[in-house]
């Protein structure tokens, strides 16, 4: 996510985006940026621990409030299990692949609520490390107890090259006997025999534990890894419709150098796109696919230089369809699941595509939230057109469904009425989605999302006509009046 977006994102954000969002960049900005909306983001079960304690330390009635009625969020495999709930490792997959920022700190510079004791921590540390240095350099200078006064040859100091780390090895500090031997005049020095450490290297905290890793192709079935501390970055690179599923095509990148593993049931895994009905553009913002997946039977082993992962997300578990998602502005984020084996076997062809497909729908409130939000994204979507379109003509209406009501041996979810639409949208790419209360020529109150085909006619039997064409009963398809004003009287034509 780059800086433009991010802004977008923290200017337009509410309440809800801030008690809800996973992505530890938007978070760290929300609070940096948006005191309003502090209370709000004390709330959200997915903080991460660094900005749980920097809102403790505002001292704030409200979030403090928020802070102590605040739910962790838990995996389904635990989910009813509060004595067992653990706040789960929040972790965000961006498109442009960069982690998220440490916003434990953020907005610290400005803000001053007590006494902390890092600057004295600090201070100590630097004064250890400034008496250490001097011993350090007495020692190497007059040579400990043996008098000399070391050479570069001998492995001293070079007075024209400044010291570093690689000057010296732990076992060249452990080996008492080595003080006293000759050394080899024909050895190269440290300085030579080491390269300079990686600067970009992982810390030990995010290091992978177990196994060599694979640093090349003569790595084979031997070398292991384990799981990382961290999460692996997700970058979205494409999303397409295939065979009434979802399918999200990314690049995974490890967190440790020597790759990564995952291995638990229960990764729930969100597809974030733009809000914005103009086109699909504008900051991921909006949650547009929701669902578990699950790697314990197939731990999904990543290297180091990463793999190509692709998901799919069968119906019902997204909400919007490829043609209306900007791959390009796309972002992936969720919950890692890091239980199941502690380790795997990288084989040779781990580098290559895989696909898996969703394993459950994840949180069945959470899905409820995030397929309404796109029931409303897509009528918001589809009424200029119709207003365009259609207004003033006879259309084929095709369905009609409201949240709770039983019909066709269901009752209907927010997520079955986003799906029956796409499936609709699928065989006729002209249908739109209406919902009735914008609507005059619909009974007023009845909350009903309803389906229509843009093809107008100018006569009921024109419309009715369409739908024995297409081989609908009476029940899924009859005429139906469009326009933005007069009532509902005589605008429904039966067959």
């Amino acid at each position: 996510m780059d800086s433009t977006q991010l802004t977008d994102i923290v200017e337009q954000a509410d309440a809800r985006l801030a008690s809800t969002t996973p992505n530890q960049e938007i978070q760290a900005a929300l609070a940096q940026n948006r005191p309003d909306l502090w209370a709000a983001l004390a709330s959200n079960p997915m903080l991460y621990p660094e900005l749980v304690s920097w809102l403790y330390q505002l001292q704030d009635d409200a979030v403090l409030a928020a802070l102590s009625g605040r739910r962790t969020c838990a995996s389904p495999s635990t989910m009813g299990t509060a004595a067992q709930s653990q706040t789960p490792a929040a972790w965000v997959w961006v498109a442009d692949g960069a982690p998220p920022q440490n916003a434990g700190h953020a907005g610290a510079e400005d803000q001053s609520f007590g006494w902390s004791p890092v600057p004295l921590i600090a201070a100590a540390v630097i004064i250890l490390l400034v008496i250490g240095g001097i011993g350090t350099w007495r020692l190497g200078l007059f040579g400990g107890d043996d008098g000399r006064t070391p050479s570069v040859a001998a492995g001293g100091s070079d007075p024209a090259r400044t010291p570093s780390p690689s000057d010296a090895t732990d076992e060249d500090a452990k080996n008492e006997d080595a003080k006293n031997e000759e050394p080899d005049r024909d050895a190269p020095t440290p300085a030579e025999n080491e390269e300079e450490p990686n600067r970009d290297a992982p810390t030990p905290a995010e290091s992978n534990g177990s196994g060599s890793g694979r640093s090349g192709p003569g790595a084979g079935a031997a070398d292991r890894v384990a799981p990382c501390a961290r999460a692996p970055q997700f970058a979205v690179r494409s999303v397409s419709d295939q065979d009434g599923e979802l399918e999200v095509t990314t690049e995974v990148t490890p967190s440790c150098a020597k790759g990564d593993v995952l291995t638990g049931a229960a990764n729930s895994i969100m597809l974030y796109a733009s809000s914005s009905t103009a086109g699909g553009s504008g900051a991921a913002d909006m949650v547009v696919a929701y669902a578990d997946f699950d790697f314990s039977s197939s731990p999904l082993v990543i290297p180091p230089d990463g793999r190509t992962l692709v998901l799919r997300f069968a119906a019902g578990y997204f909400f919007r369809s490829a043609s209306d998602i900007n791959a390009s502005s796309a972002m992936i984020s969720g919950d890692i699941d890091r239980s199941g084996a502690s380790d795997a076997v990288m084989v040779g062809d781990d580098a290559s595509t895989t696909a898996i497909a969703a394993s459950g729908a994840g949180d069945g409130q959470a899905a409820e939230v995030f397929a309404a939000d796109n029931l409303r994204w897509q009528a918001d979507h589809d009424r200029p057109i119709a207003v365009s379109g259609v207004s003033g003509y006879w259309v084929p209406q095709v369905s009609s469904k409201r949240l709770g009501l039983y019909a066709e041996g269901m009752t209907w979810s927010s997520p079955a009425i986003m799906q029956e639409f796409l499936s609709l949208r699928e065989q006729f790419p002209q249908a739109l989605l209406l919902f009735s209360d914008e609507w005059s020529v619909f009974d007023a109150g009845g909350g009903w999302w309803v389906t229509i085909v843009g093809i107008t006619f100018s006569t009921a039997e024109g419309a009715n006509a369409w739908c024995d064409s297409q081989g609908l009963d009476g029940e899924h398809c009859f005429a139906k009046y469009i326009d933005t004003n007069g009532s509902s009287a005589g605008t429904t034509r039966n067959r």
